[in-house]
Order: structure tokens, then C-alpha cells, then sequence
């Protein structure tokens, strides 16, 4: 028999570390795995999500594992490449009711040739994929239709084309398989791209292992082993895993609205969407403490350049030698409480060299109202603080 609990009103206040994206370990788990030399990853996720991926990693040929550092400090991973072992074939992976794992590693199985079933639960069978499978089929694998997935053959480097109006994951998944192929390949977005900023986190991981993705006006280059991108990976290492911002939100909004709260290791510069918290508490009057700069915006921005008509002489233009345009992104009629119109505009976006962009305020997705978005980071010691 359960005691009674008995809660009474106090002040929140203290400090909390949030537990480590799940996206961005996804991310570096699988970019580690295909690298090219063994490298730490901190710290370890008990979601089931990111165990899913480690263990279809485990079963494609990579070793990964869990432990305490050297030092005796927070655990993490060991991982050491699939390339250092034999490759496995046709092995069974279970992902799980991971999404993110399957998207990510099916095109990676067509890249490595080795063949694979992919198999799933709960709700897995049901989430889209046929867009993916139908442009791995047009790079040269045989991909089955319906769960369990199997897939054999071998991606080739060329020009890939994929909707970017059902899920950034396919864009992702086809990055990490293109940067394993021996030449370069160009990845064309037909329509507006969803979550982009997860997009950008993955641009970011391949950067970090020796695979810079080149952004056009209407998609992605990424050159290949053999390719003019192939640049050599950085040795070894350690790879931090930023903390969650959706976790982080919970404390953030509980500090705003009584007591003072720190949530440390937040990145400042992260990709990820949910750090449009910042900019949503401060809107309604919440307090940060320490310094603060205005950071790039989070949420996707319509353009002009998104239209089919455009991408697809963007691709014919880069194809023939020609230099991509920087990007224009405008955003209209953004409107807060008092239905005041808003403007914003961003010139000259070139996220590679992580240009400032000058933003006013920006559409929070799927609300009813939107907010100012002039997001606010925390300074040099990751650490962010509201108060009110």
C-alpha cells in the first residue's frame, strides 16, 4: 500500500543537469560507427531509442561499449568502426518502435552493400518510409514493400531526389549513406523541408568526422570516400552529446513561474527546435541571468527557393559548374497577441560559415499564436538561468 504524498506550495529553486539529446547521440553513435578511427561518445542514454541504435550498430559489425572513462569519470561510449571488423551480412536489425533509427540506417545498409532486414514494433510498420525506399530503389537497391523491410544491393553516388514535406529523418539517413560512397552526390529537396534545424545538427555531426555537407539552394552535396569532400576525419576524440532542450523546458518554465532554477550544459548554439523556449519565456516576462547574444533561428523558414521549379535549375546549375545563390529567407504576418503584424527577414543565409541573421519575430509551429523569437543563449559555461 502506497503512503499518502502530500505536496505543499514552496519555492523551486536549485540546479539540474538535463538528460542528453536523443537526436544528437543518434547522430554521433552512427557517425562514429562509420568513421574511421575508435572515439568516445558522452554521456550513455538509458532511452530505449538510442539503445535500438546501438544495437543494429552492434549487429552491422561496429563494437560499442559502455563504461566508465579512464579517469573514472561519467560513463559513456566506446565505439570502434564497422570498418575495423568484418562486415556482417544480411543481418536481422530490430529498431524498435524507433523511427529514427530505421530512417537513419536503412539508406546506410544500401551504402554498405551488406544487406539487412529491418524489423519493428508498435507503430513502426505504420510510419511513412516509401519515399525513402523509393529513392534508395532509384540508387541501385532492391528495397521490399511493408515490414519486415529488406533491402539488398548496393547505393551508387549520383543526384538523389526526395520530398522534403514528410520527414527531415529520410535527409539525414541519405547524408550518413552518400558520405560512405566513393564520389559525389547531390541530394535535390522537392518542396518546403521540415525540421530543418535537425537537418543542420546532422550537417553538423558529418563536419565533425571529416564530412563537410556543402548546402545549395535546393539541397545538399556531400562528397564521398573517393570524393572532393572526402576529407579525413578528426583522430580519436571524445564527442559530447548536447543536453536536451524538450527536457530542459520543463525546469525553465517552472523557474519562470516561481524560484530561481539553473539548467546547465544546454548549448547555446544547438539546432534543436525546442531551444525556442528561450525566446517564448522571455516573450512573457521571464529573466535570464548571465550574458546573452541573439543566436540563428530555429524554426523553418518558407522561401522562395523552396519551389520545385526553382531546385530543379538550382541542381542543373550546380551540376554544370555553376556556384549555387545564397539563400533568401522571408518570413510575413507573424502575429503575437495584440495581432500586430510583424516582419522578418534574413539575407544572405549561409549557414556553412554560420552567418548572423537578423530575426524579429518568427512563426512557432503548429500554434495558434506566435511569438517573438529572438532567442536568447547562455554564455561560454553552457549554464542558463530564469528567474522572475
Amino acid at each position: 500500500m502506497v503512503d499518502n504524498i502530500e505536496i505543499l506550495p514552496s519555492e523551486l529553486k536549485g540546479e539540474v543537469i538535463p538528460p542528453p539529446s536523443k537526436s544528437h547521440l543518434h547522430r554521433l553513435l552512427i557517425a562514429a560507427a562509420l568513421g574511421e578511427r575508435a572515439c568516445g561518445i558522452q554521456p550513455v542514454s538509458d532511452a530505449a531509442d538510442v539503445a535500438r541504435t546501438v544495437d543494429c550498430l552492434v549487429n552491422l559489425g561496429a563494437r560499442i561499449d559502455i563504461g566508465k572513462n579512464a579517469d573514472g569519470s561519467e560513463r559513456g561510449y566506446t565505439v570502434e568502426p564497422i570498418r575495423f571488423f568484418e562486415g556482417r551480412k544480411d543481418p536481422v536489425l530490430n529498431c524498435g518502435e524507433s523511427g529514427s533509427t530505421l530512417r537513419f540506417l536503412l539508406p546506410v545498409v544500401g551504402a554498405l552493400g551488406c544487406g539487412g532486414t529491418f524489423v519493428g514494433e508498435g507503430r513502426l510498420p505504420s510510419r511513412p518510409i516509401a519515399d525513402l525506399a523509393a529513392c534508395m530503389r532509384r540508387g541501385g537497391c532492391t528495397v521490399s514493400d511493408g515490414f519486415p523491410l529488406k533491402v539488398s544491393g548496393r547505393l551508387r553516388p549520383g543526384n538523389y531526389t526526395v520530398a522534403g514535406g514528410v520527414s527531415s529523418q529520410f535527409i539525414t539517413g541519405l547524408l550518413f549513406a552518400l558520405s560512405l560512397l566513393d564520389g559525389d552526390s547531390y541530394i535535390q529537396v522537392i518542396g518546403d523541408t521540415v525540421s530543418r534545424n535537425y537537418i543542420e545538427m546532422t550537417r553538423s555531426v558529418l563536419e565533425n568526422f571529416g564530412k563537410p555537407v556543402e548546402v545549395l539552394g535546393d539541397g545538399y552535396k556531400i562528397g564521398g570516400r573517393l570524393g572532393s569532400g572526402g576529407a579525413r576525419p578528426r583522430v580519436g576524440g571524445r564527442y559530447v552529446a548536447e543536453a536536451d532542450w524538450s527536457s530542459a523546458a520543463f525546469w525553465l518554465a517552472a523557474g519562470a513561474l516561481t524560484g530561481n532554477v539553473t539548467v546547465r550544459q544546454l548549448d547555446a548554439q544547438s539546432p534543436q527546435g525546442d531551444k525556442a523556449i528561450a525566446g517564448i519565456l522571455q516573450s512573457m516576462g521571464a529573466q535570464f541571468s548571465g550574458h546573452f547574444s541573439l543566436s540563428e533561428p530555429v524554426t523553418d523558414c518558407p522561401s522562395k527557393e523552396n519551389s520545385p521549379a526553382k531546385k530543379e535549375k538550382s541542381v542543373r546549375e550546380l551540376l554544370s559548374g555553376s556556384q549555387s545563390n545564397n539563400a533568401e529567407c522571408r518570413m510575413q504576418n507573424a502575429e503575437w497577441k495584440d495581432k500586430n503584424n510583424a516582419q522578418c527577414t534574413m539575407h544572405n543565409v549561409q549557414l556553412k560559415d554560420n552567418a548572423e541573421s537578423a530575426m524579429r519575430s518568427a512563426q512557432i509551429k503548429e500554434k495558434s499564436e506566435t511569438v517573438d523569437c529572438g532567442l536568447w543563449t547562455v554564455d561560454c559555461e553552457n549554464t542558463s538561468q530564469f528567474s522572475i
